[in-house]
């Protein structure tokens, strides 16, 4: 599965295994500790037993490195090849204290997936932070951490997506190999109540299961996932359907199956998904098996090269038919939101797209910038939206969780006091997989010349789309209640949400009875427009 075959990698030999583990769990000592020289069968058997705590700082690291068939008689080594590519990822920045604690230990996580994510032009960061948030406990030392998932990054078929198109691709051959093996009848109950939505097939894809089974048997599908790669992701993911395979026929969705499984999950014991897995491919299931339970990785591969063409042309579809299925998944991949917003899944960014002006709906938004990447301050938001249109902010509650946000169809930026935006600006609660999006109203009383004073404020706001100064951001207004549809202050913190006459909208966010509520977070994305000079819109 590895492409390192041939190269000089096994050249040092280490004196000795590593002498103790501060990771180790008294409660977790069961497994091997693989000795070297060894043959590539003998330690795919360990592994696949289960590595001590130890021997995981010894041979994670390795692991991605082997190739099926090889014989190990050298340990590399890895700590110095590890140190080079470090210092050249940072590129003269200065590193972070390596120190085994707290926020210590948070900050060379950021830094590793940063580094990562840069080095590899990865487009959502999330599934690389679950790796590495995993592999950080176990190798406390940063550049081997990033050493060993550089390796996973550079094989071809990588158990992180670099982009959108690759983890459709994984998505799809799962949902291929559930039809093909899995009785009709399952199959149609899997569909009919959303239990493989991508958002749940990220809980396997993207969350390694870390969200859904103890962090013990995280481990033990760890030990296999670096040997044998993605394939192991779908044999477990296949194995773990199989087991509550009878909840389908007591659960009224795909949210309450999950709930059960991960309720179940946390309780039954390791060998029986482990049985589970194998007795799947001990049928039909020979893309998988063909001898015992050796896995033919190389099969997968070539399965999932002859659906590329196939999801290529399925994510450049529209929403044309709503209610076609796979529409929604296709749709916001192309619209560029689920994947990389914490605010919303697939659903609600689906929900989303759907809101948004026709003339803008093949955009491919990219997130430019976010509380949690950039800091709290509206100059940096600002300096990173220069220019860019059209824009989408998103922000969440700090305590209700509410998401609310607008659609503005001109940058945000540069700064001013004048109004931005036109008719096809709006703003928007999200509900779940529902929206309630605010749009502008032309009116005729803006045309006519009334005495009424009241008719006359509320025209004075009724084209006060938007307007971003370097004290606040607001979009709409209204005269005669004096409050906006959204107005967020500079710190970026605090957020007010009241009705106004541009949108005709009621407050967006009701359950926050203090007003203005604190933000959680925030996001702004972007199109793949730049206007220079005046607003284009």
């Amino acid at each position: 599965m590895n492409s390192h075959a041939g190269d000089c990698f096994y050249v040092a030999e280490i004196s000795a295994k590593p002498a103790g583990n501060m990771f180790l769990d008294e409660h977790d000592s069961a497994g091997s500790f693989p000795d070297i020289p060894i043959s590539y069968d003998s330690l795919r058997e360990q592994v696949y037993g289960g590595l001590m705590p130890d021997a995981r700082q010894y041979w994670w690291p390795l692991l991605p490195r082997i190739v099926s068939g090889e014989h190990i008689r050298k340990y590399p080594n890895i700590k110095a090849m590890s140190t080079v590519r470090y210092k050249s990822a940072l590129g003269g920045r200065v590193s972070v204290d390596t120190n085994d604690t707290g926020a210590e230990q948070t900050n060379r996580l950021n830094e590793v997936v940063c580094l990562l994510s840069d080095l590899y032009d990865i487009q959502d960061q999330e599934s690389v932070r679950q790796l590495v948030g995993v592999l950080i406990d176990i190798i406390p030392s940063s550049d081997i951490c990033f050493h060993t998932c550089c390796d996973i990054l550079d094989q071809p078929h990588s158990i992180v997506a670099r982009n959108a198109h690759d983890h459709r691709v994984k998505l799809h051959v799962f949902r291929e190999l559930i039809e093909e093996h899995l009785p009709q009848a399952d199959v149609v109950l899997l569909t009919h109540l959303g239990v493989l939505e991508d958002r749940f097939l990220n809980l396997i894809f993207v969350d390694f299961f870390t969200s859904i089974i103890s962090n013990t048997h995280v481990l033990r599908i760890f030990d296999m996932l670096l040997l044998e790669g993605v394939v192991v992701l779908h044999r477990f993911g296949l194995g773990i359907i199989f087991m509550h395979i009878s909840l389908l026929y007591k659960v009224k969705s795909g949210q309450e199956f999950w709930e059960e499984v991960c309720r179940h999950s946390w309780d039954f014991d390791f060998d029986d998904l482990f049985k589970a897995s194998l007795n799947i491919g001990k049928s039909p299931f020979s893309l998988f098996f063909r001898k015992g339970f050796a896995v033919q990785t190389a099969e997968l591969h070539e399965y999932e090269v002859q659906v590329q063409e196939d999801v290529a042309e399925e994510m450049k579809k529209t929403v044309d038919a709503p209610r076609r299925r796979t529409s929604s998944a296709e749709s916001t991949i192309q619209f560029g939101i689920a994947s990389n917003s914490r605010l919303v899944d697939v659903m609600a960014a689906h929900a989303l797209h759907t809101s948004i002006p026709d003339s803008f709906k093949m955009d491919s938004f990219r997130l430019v910038f976010s509380t949690y990447n950039n800091g709290w301050s509206l100059d940096t938001l600002y300096a990173l939206t220069q220019h860019m249109y059209p824009c989408i902010l998103l922000l969440r509650s700090l305590e209700k969780k509410v998401v609310l946000g607008a659609f503005l169809p001109c940058a945000l930026s540069p700064p001013s006091k004048k109004l931005r935006g036109n008719g096809l600006t709006c703003c928007f609660r999200l509900r779940g997989i529902d929206i309630d999006c605010y749009r502008w109203r032309h009116t005729r009383s803006a045309l006519n010349n009334s005495d009424d004073p009241e008719t006359s404020e509320s025209d004075s706001t009724h084209q006060q789309f938007a307007i971003c100064t370097a004290e606040y951001i607001i979009f709409g207004g209204s005269a005669k209640h004096g409050t906006n549809a959204i107005r967020i202050d500079s710190d970026l913190r605090t957020c007010y949400c009241g009705p106004s006459d541009t949108y005709n909208n009621p407050p967006l966010a009701p359950e926050e009875q203090i007003q203005p509520f604190a933000i959680d977070e925030l996001e702004v994305f972007c199109g793949p427009c730049t206007e220079r000079g005046n607003h284009s819109p």
